[in-house]
């Protein structure tokens, strides 16, 4: 004979399951300790406070069961279970959280929460196998079919939002929610007609057909998390059809903001989960729907917040819609999985990953394996409608993120966002994260934001991997957005496959980039063919700092006024910039303005293969008179000054020329070569090598005369400068005409002091920063030579008459 273990549960519906003998009442609290498990069978009243503490509390099939209270507590190791992972709940239930600004507080949850704190949380409610799917012919306003791709399995009465590809002439695309009357395999039968036509975007590149498709996504779920709609906000919404009755439009009702308690028109339901190393939790959450969660002006604002690791746990298949504050929060969890949920109507960050504390907890030595345990990973999630309101940030009332990251060691994969501020937002704001790995970012998708559908700010450094080299952000899709990617700082970054299609300002935008940054693999299109009047103003935007290499990538319909496909010196003051872009294998499709220089000596584009100009290793800038005659004007370069065409045998140098101390009026820097051709550049606060100075690209193997443009008479003459890119052979000779005829000279090469000498420097025999003074014209000329980076100190000033000895 076997042995068998049989539990005890008692049901909620039978008045012997309690003490005293009665089944629990409006405002009563009630209790499940440990070792007791409930049953419950049938709908509750109002709770005041459902405390599970040790017990389980198991929702039984097949419903419809309703649980209502104002606060539901999981503690000491208890457990609220809908259903399971491998018997999903086949009915329906819902868990309804009443209260408002004046309920009573339960410290520190506050009001109208579920919070577990040492206990599990365990929700699976019936999947259909298909949630996300898109429309496979178009649909106009007033037909009430949707032809779709795939077949689906729901539900009459449930409700799904589509979202049209883009919008008209890069207008905000349209959105509504429908609801389902029947299913006939792939034809979806709605409830009342459509509001508005839905169309797919199609562009053939190199034989490529490139479709944007209609989205279509299933917003119920059998097991619901809800919060009551407040009198406050069901007293807004009277006002508003009452106003409106006529129109039916609500959205010309605006609410007053004069609230005796903030947030109390909008105060939605929260889920918290806590887990601490002496008290873990667990949240398994499976084909859940939350709807009106989230509350500003509060400690813990989002709809659902996730705290500590969590072993076993997941959010998968879940909805979030119509949130009053933020979405998921995720902070100091390790190894969570976020997947294949859907975000819809948040008001704030729709997914929030990672604080700056997070860094304090894990350990970026790790084999890739233990990394991956120690991420989390948010995978094939759909955010819809993004947007900004009172109570958050001032970041989230601006320009709110489909994804907010604030340590990137996580998984970021087949992610979607439609119409956000930001479509995923990396904020590294400490020296930690900025320099932390990102283990994977790829297949992700935004569309339709307001500022960029990638958003790297401040800074984001991380180590260059022996095995891989640097970190890869791969396979993004953007279009319809303001701006496809812009990455503020970088090191050891490659983003490769970048997709980019009709954005406003530019397709990807670096602004400085310490070293080994590279774009591959990827298609920028200013503009589809039938949408003509507007026009990608940039396609790729160069760093005004450092470098950058652009290979293997194709810009088309970049043929409009004011539209580029390469734009230099991204964010760069004039007088700013100067550094080198390499460029090989290029592809332009129609697309006849290829770069845009902002000012003369902005930036050099260095062409290995002679796929942008049409010379191998030919080096393009902006046309100045200083330029040898083999340089040649091409209008393919001069969308705002005048771009040329210099061989592989013509070098620069890049010098910076910075002074001590800002001077009192800014003046300009002239300089003349060796056949008597000038060009002159601006004072700047910063040329991002030295402060309060000049920058200018130079000829190799060149004289240049120095001429400051100052209204006044100096005491002195003294600057620190930088000059780039110096190999053996590399010279330059710089010439400063002095007021004094018998100065003091010191011209020093970083700790090499140079030498005077009795005739001009010669660049095979002498060494860099030697001199020579010629009394007579008063011109001091100096010797620029060496390898790499040469930094140069210069000091002249007013010095002694040599004594003369009376021989008599």
């Amino acid at each position: 004979q076997g042995s068998f273990s049989f539990h005890f549960c008692r049901r909620w519906s039978k008045a012997h399951s309690w003490f005293p003998e009665r089944v629990p009442q409006d405002g009563d609290n009630v209790t499940v300790e440990n070792g007791h498990s409930l049953l419950l069978d049938t709908n509750t009243s109002i709770l005041s406070l459902l405390h599970v503490k040790g017990g389980k509390l198991i929702f039984m099939d097949p419903g419809p069961i309703e649980l209502r209270a104002h606060s539901i507590l999981i503690s000491d190791g208890g457990e609220l279970r809908i259903g399971s992972k491998d018997k999903p709940f086949q009915g329906k239930a819902e868990i309804k959280l009443y209260g408002s600004s004046h309920s009573t507080p339960f410290f520190p949850y506050g009001v109208k929460f579920l919070a577990v704190r040492n206990g599990t949380l365990s929700l699976h409610g019936l999947l259909p196998e298909v949630t996300v799917t898109h429309l496979r012919a178009a649909a106009s306003g007033q037909d009430t079919v949707l032809a779709l791709e795939d077949a689906v399995d729901w539900c009459p009465g449930d409700e799904v939002v589509v979202i049209s590809g883009i919008g008209v002439e890069g207008a905000k695309p349209t959105e509504e929610i429908v609801v389902v009357e029947a299913v006939h395999k792939t034809d979806l039968h709605l409830r009342s007609p459509l509001r508005y036509s839905h169309n797919f975007t199609e562009h053939w590149v190199a034989g490529e057909r490139h479709i944007l498709k209609v989205t279509v996504v299933l917003l119920s779920r059998r097991v619901t998390i809800q919060g009551n709609l407040t009198a406050e906000r069901m007293k807004y919404f009277a006002s508003c059809q009452e106003a409106n009755a006529s129109e039916g439009n609500l959205q010309d009702c605006f609410y007053s903001k004069s609230e005796k308690i903030l947030g109390s028109r909008d105060l939605g339901a929260r889920v918290i989960v806590q887990s601490f190393a002496e008290e873990p939790s667990r949240v398994q959450l499976k084909g859940v729907q939350f709807r009106a969660l989230g509350q500003a002006f509060r400690k813990h604002l989002s709809s659902l917040t996730l705290v500590g690791a969590m072993r076993d746990s997941y959010v998968q298949g879940c909805t979030v819609w119509n949130s009053f504050s933020r979405g998921l929060s995720m902070s100091r969890t390790l190894g969570l999985k976020v997947d294949s949920n859907i975000f819809y109507n948040i008001l704030g960050h729709a997914l929030l990953m990672g604080t700056d504390m997070d860094i304090k907890y894990m350990s970026w030595e790790a084999t890739p394996e233990k990394k991956i345990e120690q991420g989390n990973i948010l995978r094939n999630n759909v955010i819809i409608s993004v947007s900004g309101t009172e109570g958050l940030s001032s970041l989230e009332t601006l320009t709110p993120s489909g994804i907010y990251i604030r340590n990137p060691t996580n998984v970021v994969e087949g992610n979607r966002v439609y119409v956000a501020g930001l479509g995923y937002f990396f904020h590294l704001v400490t020296s930690q994260t900025s320099q932390a790995p990102l283990l994977s970012f790829t297949q992700n998708i935004a569309h339709s934001c307001t500022r960029s559908g990638l958003f790297i700010y401040p800074q984001f450094r991380p180590p260059w991997d022996k095995g891989s080299g640097p970190t890869l952000f791969q396979n993004f899709t953007v279009w319809g957005s303001a701006g496809g990617a812009q990455i503020f700082r970088s090191s050891n970054l490659h983003l490769k496959n970048f997709q980019v299609y009709s954005c406003r300002d530019f397709g990807i935008d670096i602004l400085e980039s310490d070293a080994n940054t590279s774009i591959t693999d990827s298609l920028l299109l200013g503009h589809f063919a039938h949408k003509g009047n507007l026009c990608m103003s940039a396609g790729i935007k160069t760093p005004k700092r450092w470098e950058l290499i652009i290979s293997n990538t194709t810009f088309v319909n970049f043929d409009l006024t004011d539209c580029v496909s390469i734009r230099t010196c991204a964010g760069c003051s004039r007088g700013q910039g100067g550094f080198t872009v390499k460029t090989n294998q290029l592809k332009f499709i129609n697309s006849p303005n290829l770069v845009a220089f902002p000012f003369p000596h902005a930036a050099i584009l260095e062409d290995l293969d002679g796929s942008l100009s049409g010379r191998n290793r030919s080096h393009i800038l902006a046309s100045v008179e200083t330029l040898p005659a083999s340089c040649l004007v091409n209008e393919s370069f001069s969308q705002i000054v005048h771009g040329s065409v210099c061989g592989e045998d013509v070098l620069f140098h890049r010098m910076s020329i910075g002074l001590a101390n800002a001077p009192d009026v800014s003046y300009d820097l002239t300089m003349t070569d060796s056949r008597n051709k000038t060009t002159t550049v601006n004072y700047v606060h910063d040329t991002l090598s030295n402060l309060y100075g000049w920058m200018a690209l130079l000829l190799d193997q060149e004289t240049y005369s120095l001429q400051f443009d100052t209204p006044w008479i100096n005491s002195s003459l003294q600057y620190s400068a930088t000059f780039g890119s110096f190999i053996p052979g590399n010279y330059l000779l710089l010439v400063h005409t002095v007021l004094w005829p018998y100065p003091d000279i010191l011209v020093r090469c970083g700790n090499q002091v140079g030498r005077s000498l009795p005739s001009l420097p010669s660049p095979g025999r002498d060494q860099g920063c030697d001199w020579f003074f010629n009394t007579r014209l008063r011109q001091l000329t100096y010797l620029v030579s060496g390898e790499g980076h040469i930094q140069v100190t210069l000091q002249v000033k007013e010095g002694v008459p040599p004594t003369i000895s009376d021989g008599s």
